[in-house]
């Protein structure tokens, strides 16, 4: 009797891969901006969420929700869904790393004119926002003193630090840009929980503004009292939309003024900054 073949199995319709369909509200820098996470791969999703965990509360931009202005809506597949190309591991952190410069670019738009904003980096007293600003180009230390003291002093920023007219800092606890090892030229963005980091109890305000310059030959700390000409050719740079800003040099000169004058340091290891950073943060308003 001939054996009768058995039927062969059909595979069934091959499953997509799982993506999201949401949107985050993101609050930082005194603004909203809208986070759409729709169409990634859920697990991408998912790191965003985990990345971007500190700028969710409605509270967590430093002002007032009702009063937060409007940075619209930063749809991320739209912007950089080519960016995952399949087999390529890396592939979601580079989109992370990506994204996090356009949402800063984003909410810097929405707050320009607005308030004074500089490029560097901000530690704050815990209990009585007490903040020290350390203003130096991408790349330069301020996220490595960001870790050095946020175990101890709290995490502000360090990236954009938003300083408005009284003097208030509107905090941007982005995720930190934590270079890899090997390098690579690819950063992971790390919540500051996951470091350790710590957050403000109280409001963030200007207690004092450095100029860092890290030398690899120094030997402990040399600080440089700046005039104000100086500080306005050094600073000027290390702005957002400076010239936005109603009467822009003046703003500059009186935020030193206010804080007992801008300071340069030169070090070679962060650690060797404490006590100044101790100084700044130790004020009363």
């Amino acid at each position: 009797m001939p054996t009768v073949p058995s039927p062969r199995a059909h595979p069934g319709p091959t499953a997509s891969p799982a993506v999201a369909d949401e949107v985050v509200d993101l609050h930082a820098l005194g603004a909203h901006l809208a986070l759409d996470l729709s169409g990634l791969p859920v697990e991408v999703a998912a790191a965003f969420r985990r990345a971007w965990q500190h700028c969710l509360d409605p509270r967590a931009g430093g002002a007032d929700p009702a009063e937060e202005v409007g940075a619209g809506a930063f749809v991320v597949a739209e912007r950089f869904g080519e960016a995952l190309p399949p087999g390529d591991e890396d592939a979601p952190a580079r989109m992370l790393m990506r994204a996090t410069q356009g949402i800063t670019k984003a909410l810097i738009a929405a707050q320009a004119g607005r308030v004074l904003m500089l490029h560097a980096g901000a530690l704050c007293d815990p209990t009585t926002g007490a903040a020290v600003v350390f203003v130096a180009p991408g790349g330069t230390g301020k996220t490595t003193l960001s870790r050095t003291f946020g175990t101890s002093l709290a995490y502000l920023t360090d990236e954009t630090v938003a300083v408005t007219a009284d003097g208030r800092i509107l905090p941007y606890r982005k995720p930190l840009s934590i270079r890899r090892d090997p390098h690579r030229g690819l950063k992971d963005e790390v919540p500051a929980a996951q470091l350790g980091l710590l957050a403000p109890r109280a409001e963030p305000w200007v207690a004092g503004v450095v100029v860092i310059r890290r030398d690899p030959a120094m030997v402990g700390v040399a600080v440089e009292p700046m005039d104000v000409l100086d500080a306005i050719v050094t600073l000027a740079p290390e702005t957002s939309s400076l010239p936005l800003l109603a009467r822009p040099l003046n703003r500059l000169a009186e935020l030193g003024e206010a804080t007992g004058g801008f300071r340069l340091l030169r070090y070679a290891e962060a650690a060797d900054l404490e006590p100044v950073i101790r100084e700044i943060t130790g004020r009363a308003r």
